[in-house]
């Protein structure tokens, strides 16, 4: 084989094996118990996401949703190359109060809201969380 076929080969493996961005996911419009998506859109990285390491270990995309109800809520989604590097940001992003993070396949979730310190105001933003997450899981 000549050194162009060579070249060929090598580029077209390459070109092959690099995986499609993560999809942006299909954000369920209402989730009980009084949910709303309000805005869905495109943006950058939230704050708290490591910034630095290898390029593989920042975001591909993010998305950032907005969700009404007794009280706001934001969600942050950002899709990963692999399973492994949303795992890592998950574990080297950091959180402020009234935020949860998790990841999930190739999708690192960050969701806040301004719930007061009443239990069943963290029972809905949970149920939101689950909601959230339920979409992101395989095959969904």
């Amino acid at each position: 084989m000549g050194k162009l076929s060579i070249l060929i080969l090598a580029a077209f493996l390459a070109t092959g094996c690099s995986k499609p961005l993560p999809p942006k996911p299909d954000l369920p419009r209402n989730i009980k118990p009084d949910w709303k998506l309000k805005a869905y859109e495109t943006d950058a990285s939230p704050l708290g996401l490591p910034v630095a390491g290898a390029p593989n270990q920042m975001p591909r995309q993010c998305w950032k949703a907005h969700y009404d109800a007794k009280h706001p809520a934001t969600v942050w989604i950002c899709g990963y190359d692999t399973v492994n590097d949303a795992f890592e940001a998950f574990q080297r992003s950091i959180v402020e109060s009234d935020t949860v993070k998790l990841s999930e396949d190739r999708y690192l979730v960050i969701a806040s809201t301004m719930a007061t310190d009443n239990s069943q105001d963290h029972e809905e933003f949970k149920s939101l969380v689950r909601g959230v997450q339920s979409k992101l899981k395989p095959g969904k």
